[in-house]
């Protein structure tokens, strides 16, 4: 059965929790920096398991272009989000998720950050988008005969796509790791604050209010 949620004002959908007699219970957000970093990580490892679906397609094969092209895309960019600053999430991934993987599986992280800052997100250099304009001679007769542009660019990262896998799975275990160590702290701070103090930040979800998704 799919979950009930409620729209909390400024802090987004919080999923309702009832007791044995299906009576809903009175909830609470939790704001602390705490709950701040093991929501961060939760969204990160989210990123993460999308990543790894979508390398399951690209891996399977993907016979149109374009449809081929979108999904390496959304893979690179995707990927590089999870080490972006981004006000709503508080917490990025830094050079600590990778400083222990082999030299090859490192690469292929900077060459993903770099595919996407300087082609998938922004035309750039790298070789990744190029259209050299060239003109053929006729040298007998001292003309030119013709002028041609030579559009190169990036359709797919199949050549990428083993070292990309190896990369996510590495990151994933370390981000794993660490949504571990942030509940169980997290756990520990809300055990010791007063009780009264989370009733009184409770609120009741409306029954007439719940949605699913």
């Amino acid at each position: 059965m799919r979950p009930y949620y409620y729209f909390v004002e400024n802090e987004g959908y919080v999923r309702v929790v009832a007791d044995e007699q299906q009576r809903i219970l009175p909830l609470v957000v939790l704001k602390t920096k705490l709950a701040q970093n093991f929501s961060a990580y939760g969204l990160i490892k989210k990123d993460l398991g999308v990543v790894k679906d979508t390398l399951t397609l690209l891996e399977a094969g993907v016979e149109n272009k374009t449809i081929k092209q979108s999904l390496s895309f959304f893979a690179v960019v995707t990927y590089a989000k999870c080490y972006a600053q981004a006000a709503g999430r508080g917490v990025s991934l830094n050079i600590d998720a990778i400083k222990d993987l082999p030299k090859e599986v490192r690469e292929e992280h900077d060459r993903l950050i770099l595919q996407r800052n300087q082609y998938v997100a922004h035309g750039g250099g790298e070789g990744w988008e190029q259209n050299a304009i060239a003109v053929s001679l006729d040298l007998k007769n001292k003309i030119y005969q013709q002028i041609y542009p030579n559009i190169v660019f990036l359709i797919d990262i199949d050549s990428q796509l083993q070292n990309f896998r190896l990369l996510v799975t590495f990151v994933d275990e370390y981000v794993t790791n660490q949504l571990k160590k942030s509940f169980a702290r997290l756990r520990d701070e809300t055990a010791a604050t007063d009780f009264e103090e989370l009733a009184a930040a409770a609120f009741m979800p409306s029954p007439d209010e719940l949605q699913r998704f």
